[in-house]
């Protein structure tokens, strides 16, 4: 096995994560000293071109903390707070990955209301007010995890019976995790869709794109705003004419200090094309991004 991971740290902190036991390695007899030691190869793929949807180099029964997110709309922070409380599991191999399964279970038992009132970069104040109304009783603390989260059941005992997605609903989303996986690579979508309209962002977080799940099928939307997702508004507005000509499948609305861009997918086909535009952008721009 080749040492690669951790050639980009200094002898001295490798050398103590394997007696902490965090790290496994052997001598295969070939040299001496540290250049006889061979480590497990490492999960992730050496900085660069993404892994296919974030997890080409994942262990099985793994999850990445950023599909967690996707997911749930719970960011890191959150996280740190469910894994200390064994709401879910850091998996077996890494700290730095969640334990499938528990998030999953985690995912089917709660909700994030806001996130599942459809809440955008347009209503999410409203949608803000919408669920302090409810008058729900947080599981977690707001400081914890930083999102309004309770239980499922709670939420329908308030509001009535949560949606549902419909089969042909989750045949469109797995037809989206696949084709994205090879037209748009760096987009960090979750295997289990999120409530409302799932935020997708790239790798390197320089790209965000919204999905919702409507009946059969799938509603797009990119936003750009001054005052928000300023990334892509300054690419925007120094490359406007280019990106709209790529994302054609999309139309666009825009005013003073805004601007989105939406498409809807009905079939597998419709997929394909739209992915495709959304991996020609973030590739067209990857090195342009400020």
């Amino acid at each position: 096995m080749k040492f690669q991971k951790y050639a980009l740290k200094s002898m001295a902190h490798v050398m103590a994560e394997v007696l902490a036991g965090k790290v496994e390695c052997f001598q295969d007899g070939s040299g001496r000293g540290f250049a006889s030691l061979r480590f497990r190869r490492q999960f992730f793929k050496p900085r660069g071109l993404a892994a296919e949807i974030g997890r080409k180099h994942v262990p099985g029964g793994a999850m990445l903390k950023a599909e967690f997110t996707a997911m749930t709309g719970i960011a890191s922070r959150g996280i740190s707070h469910l894994v200390s409380t064994e709401y879910v599991r850091a998996h077996i191999m890494s700290e730095m990955l969640l334990d499938r399964e528990s998030a999953v279970a985690f995912h089917r038992d709660f909700v994030n209301v806001v996130q599942y009132l459809n809440a955008d970069e347009t209503q999410l104040r409203v949608n803000v007010l919408i669920a302090q109304d409810l008058e729900l009783t947080r599981e977690f603390s707001y400081e914890a995890v930083q999102a309004l989260v309770v239980r499922r059941s709670q939420l329908a005992e308030r509001i009535g019976s949560l949606r549902e997605i419909t089969p042909k609903g989750l045949e469109m989303w797995r037809d989206f995790v696949a084709l994205a996986g090879k037209n748009c690579p760096s987009s960090m979508i979750p295997q289990v869709p999120g409530d409302g309209s799932t935020k997708i962002y790239t790798t390197s977080r320089k790209w965000v794109f919204r999905v919702n799940i409507e009946d059969e099928s799938l509603f797009f939307k990119i936003v750009f705003r001054a005052n928000q997702s300023t990334r892509m508004w300054k690419i925007y507005q120094e490359h406007g004419d280019r990106m709209q000509e790529i994302l054609a499948s999309f139309q666009w609305e825009s005013g003073e200090k805004w601007l989105t861009a939406t498409a809807r997918a009905s079939s597998r086909d419709d997929i394909n094309v739209i992915t495709a535009e959304i991996g020609e952008v973030t590739k067209h721009f990857r090195y342009q991004m400020p």
